[in-house]
């Protein structure tokens, strides 16, 4: 979609101030390095900096794929010796460079397909994929509607002042903030385990303000 829009803007100049993009917080830099990377199947090779770490390490990756989410662009790729997809975020990343070495992508592993019970970037194997039913209230039932939580989301039931949704997915960290974005007008149905936990952190959030 950014490109087109750049393309667009490029016989238009005179308005592209007016058109407004959201900002990222880094890493944009590192795109076509690592588009090109993908293309030619070129082990790239950075330093990068956890959010939890004050020291960097470097990493060596075969780059499969890129995503956007939250306003951040993410890496996608495979370490050498591992079996998995992991996953790096653009703006903790330091002096990416492009390596001599090629791979073979392993066609086994799907980049789109790693996120499909997840809501943003989060794949934590800590938590099951399963059903999940939410209580819309008032307004925010067209929200919801027009902008769903997750690809999975159907409509169950409706009423007067509310509307029921069920989704498949892992509710991990992403998704818990999701539904907590939204406030009072949302409401855990099941699984109980998650209803306990979205009413603990409500009740940690109101803590703050006493």
């Amino acid at each position: 979609n950014g490109l087109a829009i750049d393309n667009q803007l490029m016989g238009n100049k005179a308005i592209a101030n007016r058109i407004m993009f959201e900002e990222t917080p880094g890493g944009t830099e590192h795109l076509s390095p690592i588009i090109e990377a993908m293309a030619k199947c070129l082990i790239i090779k950075f330093e990068y900096r956890k959010f939890t770490n004050s020291e960097s390490f470097e990493r060596s990756v075969e780059p499969y794929g890129l995503k956007q989410s939250g306003r951040r662009w993410y890496l996608i790729g495979k370490i050498p010796g591992f079996d998995k997809l992991s996953v790096f975020a653009l703006d903790r990343i330091e002096s990416l460079k492009q390596t001599n070495d090629t791979f073979t992508p392993d066609k086994s592993l799907n980049v789109n397909a790693l996120f499909d019970e997840v809501v943003g970037v989060n794949v934590d194997d800590d938590y099951d994929c399963e059903k999940v039913r939410l209580r819309v209230y008032g307004r925010q039932r067209a929200y919801v509607e027009s902008l769903p939580l997750h690809k999975s989301q159907r409509l169950v039931a409706h009423a007067k002042d509310h509307a029921d949704y069920e989704l498949t997915l892992r509710p991990e960290y992403e998704f818990q903030r999701s539904v907590l974005a939204l406030g009072p007008d949302v409401e855990i149905l099941s699984p109980q385990w998650l209803r306990e936990e979205i009413k603990w952190l409500t009740e940690e959030t109101a803590k703050r303000y006493q």
